[in-house]
């Protein structure tokens, strides 16, 4: 059981995707939502450095927390894409960017969705370059969706 517990992987908490190919960027799911589980993903990003810049897809509910979890991320984000999550919870992608542009000194930009997010932040990706995707599961679910119909996932061992 030990053992066991020491190998456990689990999705979407500091889930690193590996390039498919050389000129494709790491992406890096996690669901961190509250300034907390923020403070472990800087610290995570700190500790597996890229070499290349660090760009966010970002979406965080409206009973959360928004400004504390991106005040621990602000030094470790070089640009940021807010997104909007549906629903009674939800919050709006403009919202959310008005919050982080009172936080952070990087550019913030406000996408029409997540998936206009990540193709936008994989357009402005480098190889060096890793895209990291948190602040719910509302936006790690549909960005795994996004990732495996753009062939961005490795392929699952039979």
């Amino acid at each position: 059981m030990a053992r066991g517990l020491s190998e456990v992987k689990l999705a979407a908490r500091f889930q690193v995707i590996l390039p498919a190919a050389p000129d494709v960027p790491t992406w890096i799911l996690d669901v961190a939502h509250n300034p907390a589980a923020a403070r472990v993903l800087a610290g995570n990003l700190r500790g597996h450095s890229s070499g290349g810049r660090t760009l966010a897809v970002c979406g965080i509910l409206a009973d959360k927390d928004a400004a504390g979890v991106v005040a621990e991320l602000r030094d470790s984000v070089d640009a940021w894409w807010c997104v909007p999550i549906e629903g009674e919870r939800g919050r709006s992608a403009a919202a959310l960017a008005q919050t982080v542009a009172q936080v952070v000194a990087a550019p913030v930009e406000a996408a029409p969705s997540i998936a206009a997010a990540c193709a936008a932040a994989a357009a402005h990706a480098g190889p060096k370059d890793r895209i990291v995707v948190f602040g719910s599961f509302h936006v790690v679910g549909p960005t795994m969706d996004w990732l495996e119909a753009n062939a961005l996932l490795p392929p699952v061992a039979a």
